[in-house]
């Protein structure tokens, strides 16, 4: 399983088809009134993956926020995803979607964070 890309966004969707619709890419989160804890706005987190037809069709994931020494700073979310490819060929994908409300995600101080 590989991945292709991952992004933070105001607003992700797929349509019936699979076709994905991205709106609002951003990778910094400012902090209004200049001090910690930083809420983050609610926003989605998107990502796309790839798989061979041999590794099989149902993945399990793991995502957690970190810092820079891989501390992290978030319950570790799990999930399930089921791969379908798309023609004969082909590497199977399989897009990861999950929306947060205002203020569920926090980082305690400033600085950089990964999912």
């Amino acid at each position: 399983m590989e991945l292709l890309f991952a992004h933070s966004a105001d607003y992700a969707g797929v349509d019936g088809g699979g076709k994905l619709t991205i709106v609002g890419v951003f990778d910094i989160v400012w902090a209004a009134g200049g001090h910690a804890p930083i809420p983050f706005p609610p926003f989605y987190l998107v990502a796309a993956f790839e798989a061979s037809i041999a590794e099989g069709a149902d993945h399990k994931i793991e995502i957690r926020l970190v810092d820079d020494d891989e501390v992290a700073h978030s319950n570790i979310i799990t999930s399930e995803m089921q791969f379908r490819a798309h023609g004969v060929g082909h590497q199977a994908r399989a897009h990861l979607l999950i929306g947060f409300g205002p203020g569920v995600v926090t980082v305690p101080e400033f600085g950089d964070y990964y999912f």
